[in-house]
């Protein structure tokens, strides 16, 4: 065994090890025991005010209600209204798999916001319950034509909660919903009533701060697009202001050549673990660019994982060659097809892509690139979403898309 396969070896056998160490290490730092104390009073009043930052409040008692593992429990009131609350400074049991271990942590609770929602719930749910579908927390949809008494119900109901902002501002109400619905379509009202069959369609929070036009248009906006994307077959009843400019969400058939794509390479030259790229077998359309978008690796290994390499599957397939060298820090990737070179350098730090760029022939590609915390859609945080025709930029390609059939095609 070479001195390079020797290391690669000891690493793959050291660092699970030094990572185990350091996870126990950490787990002790920041956990206690069943004896330990709680969190006292300054820090329960501090959590407090973090809850219920608007309104005026008073502590009226505290008293300790479990002795081993501690739990004390603090009673507040309201100088607005009548509503008393508590607060909790007490220890959980830390699980690891769902087996409970000898460590605790210290940890502190507050009704104030569940308090509150039982001010308002009961009443807004009778106003819901006049929807004929309503149950349960879900709406049941037929038709297009449901959105008009399902947005007028939503909003009475939403304008109970909205007297909270007596008490509090906006941003409470938009962070601590009343409730959610689930609206979902069912194929027939025989469906409906066995709640069997349904497509889901989107969830919305009742938070007295959207108006019956709006809810009326984000619902006729969410069952337009479920239309275009072929999951329901109702397309030429909708009015065309809700369609018009609409595309696919997902193209879930890539061509290169006539040749259908399965990223279903398991080639492995840089690492132990087979590299398996299907789950990015994809192409789907961003609002914000106005453009597909296609998932691109960044050139990112590791010893001890399985990190696809899309772009080496795209040049393998056109006949090129690709070369990786990762250096300190960096992820240097090149590939040659005919002719053409292009080198992509990156940088890849604490979970997140710091540097990405490409050339071809020597000369720097204008690739605006989005990361999977700005679109979820990228799917993984070593990849970047490019639009459809950058990346058909980095092999070369023309591309032809055709959304009837959801299928993007690439040609050499």
């Amino acid at each position: 065994m070479n001195r390079q396969k020797t290391q690669r070896h000891l690493k793959r056998r050291v660092l699970p090890a030094l990572l185990a160490a350091l996870l126990s290490s950490l787990l002790l730092a920041s956990c206690t025991t069943i004896d330990s104390d709680v969190y006292g009073e300054e820090e329960v009043l501090d959590y407090v005010r973090s809850v219920c930052p608007d309104e005026e409040f008073e502590l009226v008692s505290s008293e300790q209600v479990e002795d081993r593992p501690k739990n004390a429990e603090y009673t507040f009131r309201s100088r607005e209204r009548d509503l008393t609350f508590t607060a909790n400074s007490y220890l959980k049991n830390v699980t690891i798999d769902g087996s409970s271990t000898i460590l605790y942590s210290k940890e502190i609770s507050c009704t104030y916001v569940s308090e509150i929602h039982d001010l308002y719930y009961d009443r807004a749910v009778r106003i819901l319950e006049e929807l004929p579908t309503y149950d349960d927390g879900w709406i049941g949809l037929l038709s297009f034509d449901d959105l008009g008494q399902v947005a007028e119900v939503m909003a009475r109901a939403g304008d109970v909660y909205r007297e909270e902002l007596d008490y509090n501002d906006e941003d409470f109400l938009w962070n601590n919903p009343l409730t959610s619905v689930h609206l979902a379509w069912y194929p027939s009202q025989e469906d409906m009533e066995a709640h069997q069959s349904w497509i889901n369609m989107a969830d919305f929070g009742i938070n007295g701060l959207r108006s019956q036009e709006e809810l009326y248009q984000r619902l006729a906006d969410e069952y337009a697009q479920m239309c275009v994307d072929n999951q329901l077959d109702e397309l030429a009843a909708i009015p065309e202001e809700y369609t018009r400019g609409k595309h696919m969400t997902r193209l879930d058939s890539i061509y290169l050549d006539g040749k259908k794509m399965t990223y279903n390479s398991q080639e492995d030259s840089v690492n132990q673990w087979s590299l398996i790229t299907d789950r990015f077998c994809y192409c789907w359309y961003s609002q914000e660019t106005g453009s597909y978008m296609l998932p691109c690796d960044i050139g990112y290994v590791t010893d001890s994982a399985s990190v696809p390499l899309i772009v080496r599957e795209y040049v393998s397939a056109l006949g090129g060659s690709y070369c990786l060298e990762p250096e300190e820090g960096l992820w240097l990737s090149s590939w040659k097809i005919e002719d053409d070179t292009w080198q992509m350098e990156s940088q890849f730090s604490d979970n997140a892509i710091m540097e990405f760029n490409v050339m071809k022939n020597g000369e720097p590609l204008n690739l605006p690139f989005v990361t999977a915390d700005e679109d979820t859609e990228v799917g993984a945080r070593f990849c970047v979403g490019l639009k459809v025709e950058d990346f058909a930029g980095l092999f070369d390609l023309d591309y032809r898309i055709d959304e009837s059939t959801k299928r993007i095609d690439f040609y050499s």
